[in-house]
């Protein structure tokens, strides 16, 4: 894969010349999806700031790799030793408002940010997660608002109760409780700053740079010649590219920018797990020249809702875009590729 190519490529994205750049403040810029939604509103025309938690040495792995692409990417201001909720934040956007390039404004807010962790866990702490997750949140969204914005983009996950369409709306994890919480937090600050509220709530995102847990589960597998089995193949689950959500997310950013509020929920393939499995199997069996196979394990008892997925479907512009997505994705699988 082409790290020096715009991480929207598959969308033909380009960076139009503009003659006012508008600004994006995103929290969470060094998780999966967060680094590519920075990317792609970078590559779209918009100015980034992207406060980081620790500083830059503190990163490691995947996610050393995606604070890298975001380094490297010039209309992107990382701001280090920023977490959200810490004074350190304020003071460090202030201060980038001050430089002469600034254009002295911010447009829209992400508010990406959350406690993740071990997020199937039992002993998930909602109360630290929510806590630590809406920290500082009045003086965020009133710094925010005090520099022009006049909406938040607030992400929200579909293992949430009452996201997404389902067949029983309970919550997915205690995670999903700590999401809501959070949201609802930052949600109504938002509205007491007067920022009008974009809810945008994310299925699975995939795609290169992202969290090693399925996908690389199959991949390390097929790697041995080994087949994997999948524990759970029978839920209905909705997976999205991770260049298109990019999208999808831009346009919440753009209505939130002017005033908009709402609330979109992408899908894009939609199947259960075992259907997406195999859907990945002959994509990257083309691409590495591998026979990739599947099992499947006696399906147990279900103990989450069998039916979870999004609401506005959303896709490629063309095949051509979808095959160099799976071409970006298995070749950051590929045995001593980016991902070893």
């Amino acid at each position: 894969m082409d790290e020096g190519a715009p991480f929207v490529q598959a969308l033909g994205a380009v960076r139009p010349d503009t003659a006012e750049e508008r600004t994006l403040l995103i929290t969470g810029a060094s998780s999966f999806t967060g680094h590519a939604l920075s990317l792609a509103a970078a590559h779209s025309g918009w100015r980034v700031i992207a406060p980081l938690t620790g500083p830059r040495q503190s990163y490691t792995g995947v996610r050393a790799a995606r604070v890298a692409r975001l380094e490297v990417e010039p209309h992107i201001v990382l701001l280090t030793e920023a977490r959200v909720g810490s004074s350190g934040l304020c003071e460090a956007i202030r201060a980038t408002m001050r430089s002469p390039d600034s254009g002295g404004r911010i447009d829209a807010v992400a508010l990406h940010h959350a406690v993740v962790g071990d997020f199937r866990s039992p002993d998930y702490d909602v109360g630290y997660a929510v806590s630590d997750a809406t920290r500082g949140a009045r003086d965020l969204v009133a710094l925010a608002a005090a520099y022009g914005a006049r909406g938040v983009v607030i992400t929200r996950s579909v293992f949430e109760s009452g996201q997404g369409c389902t067949n029983d709306p309970r919550p997915i994890t205690l995670y999903a409780i700590a999401k809501t919480a959070s949201s609802q937090v930052w949600s109504e600050e938002a509205r007491l700053a007067g920022l009008a509220i974009q809810h945008f709530t994310i299925t699975n995102p995939v795609g290169p740079f992202e969290e090693p847990r399925f996908i690389a589960y199959l991949a390390r597998c097929w790697q041995r010649r080994e087949t994997p089995v999948l524990q759970s193949p029978q839920y209905i689950r909705d997976n999205v590219a991770i260049p298109v959500l990019a999208e999808a997310h831009l346009a919440a950013v753009a209505a939130a920018s002017l005033g908009q509020g709402g609330h979109r929920t992408p899908s894009m393939w939609v199947g259960s797990n075992l259907d997406f499995a195999q859907r990945t199997a002959r994509e990257f069996g083309q691409r590495w020249s591998l026979r990739c196979p599947v099992d499947a394990a006696q399906v147990p008892v279900a103990d989450e809702p069998q039916i979870r997925v999004g609401i506005d479907p959303v896709g490629f512009i063309d095949g051509a875009a979808e095959s160099r997505f799976w071409d970006d994705f298995a070749a950051f699988y590929r045995p001593n590729g980016l991902f070893e």
